[in-house]
């Protein structure tokens, strides 16, 4: 069962753009891998990037999320008008079937929403033709990040088994749990053009 998103004030990506700028500024535009670590601390992920977790913590932005059936080709896409955005995550074709495939497309959609607030604020981090690139590579940053809180939870709960065989069992599921998890966070841009 997934942990639900808590937020202990009001957080917006406006205010998650502003606290990456002001952390950044000196060296603006930051790297992808910054700005998902700045992700990852401002809305306070715990745990490994699940669906669920990131469509609670759209929720709580006020984005609506939609899982459909896309035209093949398109994984996904993002749009908004005013104050209303919504994120729409395919569900056809083998790419749905590969683990962390609609998480990564949902991070991807929510790295170009980011990109709108920033250009916005008058701080844009990717320029036309590396919108894409820099979206892909933050989700990836993002599920790679964050699969290492989730990892130090599942560390300290191995600890306490008192059992050395148990324990062993464990961390040795534990550590090709973790590799699969890290190849599809590495792969997966590479591999999506493929399925």
């Amino acid at each position: 069962m997934d942990p639900e998103v808590t937020i202990d004030q009001p957080l917006t990506l406006r205010g998650y753009c502003e606290a990456a700028f002001s952390k950044h500024s000196k060296s603006w535009p930051p790297s992808e891998s910054a700005l998902a670590d700045e992700f990852i601390s401002y809305f306070h992920f715990k745990e490994f990037v699940t669906l669920d977790y990131l469509q609670n913590l759209c929720q709580k932005l006020e984005m609506t999320i939609r899982i459909e059936e896309l035209p093949k080709g398109i994984r996904g896409y993002n749009h908004a008008y005013g104050n209303k955005r919504e994120i729409v995550v395919g569900t056809a074709g083998p790419r749905a079937t590969v683990l962390g495939s609609q998480e990564h497309t949902l991070l991807h959609e929510l790295r170009e929403q980011i990109e709108y607030e920033f250009r916005k604020s008058g701080h844009p981090v990717a320029g036309p033709y590396d919108q894409e690139d820099r979206a892909e590579t933050f989700a990836s940053s993002v599920r790679s990040v964050a699969s290492m809180k989730g990892l130090e939870t599942l560390v300290g709960d191995i600890s306490e088994i008192k059992s050395g065989w148990a324990r062993f069992g464990a961390i040795l599921l534990m550590v090709i749990m973790f590799l699969g998890y890290s190849f599809t966070c590495i792969a997966l841009p590479q591999w999506e053009d493929k399925l």
